[in-house]
């Protein structure tokens, strides 16, 4: 009995140690990050061709080697949690209504669309099947769309990915219950003012945080960096236009100012940007 138990636990080692290596990996990467470093993220994952929040779009990223994807979670009427953005599935599936109407046996009878309307084969994903495709390969941002956050914990929890995953909310009463459930786990509050970043600290103590382009500045950032803090910041509208175009002069401006993690509906180009300019490793 002992000599099973000890090949069991061997064999245990080495199919869990390289995935719990590549985590440790990918959280000392973004924890030690060059200052001059950026760090893409996919929003709603890499969909530019795939349906968004898809497994696709997962590993279109995984592929293209982004750093991050976010991702929106919501659970459905019998309380499995699965990504979707909108209110409503009309927009991405071939549904109608709340996701959170429909059993999760009934989400998977439908299609997701890709971004031209088209249906694909591709069905609504859960969360927990995210998790294990990511484990290891890239961090993940969750957009709360939901107030029973507790299913959420119990997924990232089960599938081990607590080095890996952010919690985003601008709703903080949500960020200090995840907080209260596991304060382990990491937060990314969102902020729409200097002041609402001095409340943030003072409450999570994140590791990093959310800013608007409206009071994006060098001190500001220079100052979260001085504590540690990575600065996240959306480049949608004219900076991703710009990619979109082939130019990355807009880009390059908008990182005068120093913020660490830009999320982008372009990221296979931002990528490319960014490693042509020395700005990504």
């Amino acid at each position: 009995m002992k000599i099973k138990y000890l090949v069991k636990s061997v064999l245990f080692f080495f199919l869990v140690s390289p995935v719990a290596m590549a985590q440790d990996f990918l959280q000392e990467a973004f924890f030690a990050q060059d200052a001059s470093k950026v760090l893409v993220a996919a929003h709603r994952a890499a969909h530019n061709f795939a349906p968004e929040n898809s497994l696709l779009s997962v590993e279109n990223a995984i592929k293209e080697g982004i750093d991050i994807i976010e991702i929106d979670v919501k659970t459905s009427k019998d309380g499995v949690v699965m990504l979707m953005h909108d209110g409503t599935i009309d927009r991405t599936t071939n549904g109608t209504g709340k996701l959170e109407n429909y059993t999760f046996e009934e989400l998977r009878k439908l299609r997701l669309k890709n971004a031209d309307g088209t249906l694909s084969k591709h069905q609504i994903p859960t969360l927990e099947e995210v998790l294990h495709l990511a484990n290891g390969h890239i961090l993940i941002d969750l957009d709360l769309k939901l107030k029973n956050i507790k299913p959420v914990i119990v997924d990232v929890q089960r599938t081990s990915m607590q080095k890996q995953v952010f919690f985003f909310d601008s709703d903080y009463s949500v960020l200090k219950k995840i907080k209260r459930i596991d304060p382990s786990l990491y937060l990314m509050p969102r902020t729409h003012s200097d002041k609402e970043v001095a409340k943030a600290i003072r409450i999570f103590d994140p590791v990093i945080i959310h800013i608007d382009p409206s009071f994006y500045t060098k001190a500001l950032v220079d100052d979260l960096k001085s504590k540690n803090i990575k600065v996240w910041i959306n480049a949608f509208g004219k900076v991703d236009k710009s990619l979109a175009e082939g130019s990355n002069d807009l880009l390059m401006d908008f990182l005068k100012n120093g913020a660490n993690v830009l999320q982008t509906d372009q990221p296979e180009k931002m990528l490319k940007s960014l490693k042509s300019a020395g700005l990504h490793q």
